[in-house]
């Protein structure tokens, strides 16, 4: 990926996981899942992970199917499955 495309992915990203839309999302599971949550930070953006964490909490105390981890990690070493 260029510079380019991966701001523009983090920006996207930043956008989708926002409660106003992320929650309608995750308001409709129905099943039993674990949310983990990576506890570092991207490329220096600690306040605005934060704000996206605090918003994620407030749509998961509403659904009882969703159980919430948060782990010392960044989302790359989750996704890869690797640990930092």
């Amino acid at each position: 990926m260029t510079a380019a495309e991966q701001a523009s992915g983090s920006c996207e990203l930043g956008r989708l996981s926002h409660e106003s839309e992320l929650g309608p999302v995750l308001d409709g599971i129905a099943v039993p899942v674990r949310y983990v949550v990576a506890a570092g930070t991207s490329f220096g953006s600690r306040d605005e992970q934060e704000r996206i964490r605090a918003g994620l909490e407030a749509v998961t105390a509403r659904n009882a199917n969703i159980q919430t981890m948060k782990v010392e990690s960044d989302r790359g070493a989750i996704l890869g499955g690797g640990a930092h």
